[in-house]
């Protein structure tokens, strides 16, 4: 009556439905890359950073513990146009749209994980050579330590070098697939294919969009 939850029937409810925890969105900040975006464009880099960070509240049905404003960071990162305006850029509100969408993806899956941590396993062919990023990701990509993996090659994926830049575009499809984010292993799979013509991504392409519609029926 007084708008108060009923914990006694929440928990009821999810010994029911077999749910191991509740997570309430407490508060979300995200930082909009405006100036990074037009000094991005400026320095000829290919992506600017959209960060975000998301403050939740985790009820577990088990043990009836609660825990309040756990924060998770994630950044997004906004494919550029060299020949473009950083003013088309900023302004155009469906894209911005879009790349929020995929920030709050991202946090949401990390909020998620504070819970229930599930990554899988890909057993894919992997570029090891060819810049330094790539020879340095070697052991994290042979044994599944994606995140670690994630930053060393996001170091180098403005290698001024065609050959290199794609390969790495290509390891970081492979390292969001182990990740379990479809959307952007295609991205960069495609941009590695479609920008820098390597040409491992485009039979890669085919078996990400395959496993997408797998996972969406």
């Amino acid at each position: 009556d007084d708008g108060s939850l009923n914990w006694n029937f929440i928990d009821s409810l999810g010994r029911i439905q077999g749910i191991d925890a509740f997570v309430e969105l407490n508060e979300l900040r995200s930082v909009a890359p405006v100036g990074g975006s037009v000094i991005a464009i400026a320095t000829g880099k290919l992506s600017t950073k959209l960060e975000g960070t998301l403050f939740v509240n985790i009820h577990v049905v088990k043990t009836g513990f609660d825990f309040e404003r756990f924060s998770v960071d994630r950044s997004y990162n906004i494919p550029l146009s060299t020949s473009g305006s950083p003013i088309a850029v900023l302004g155009d509100i469906q894209k911005k749209r879009k790349y929020y969408r995929k920030l709050g993806f991202s946090l949401g899956y990390e909020a998620a994980e504070l819970i229930y941590t599930h990554r899988i396993w890909v057993n894919r062919m992997f570029y090891n050579g060819g810049s330094r990023a790539l020879k340095a990701a070697k052991p994290m990509m042979k044994s599944g330590n994606w995140d670690i993996a994630e930053k060393e090659l996001l170091q180098d994926v403005d290698n001024g070098k065609l050959k290199a830049r794609g390969r790495v575009l290509f390891n970081l499809a492979l390292v969001k697939e182990g990740q379990v984010e479809i959307d952007e292993a295609i991205a960069y799979a495609e941009q590695a294919a479609l920008e820098y013509y390597d040409k491992e991504a485009n039979n890669y392409l085919v078996k990400l969009r395959k496993r997408k519609r797998i996972m969406e029926r």
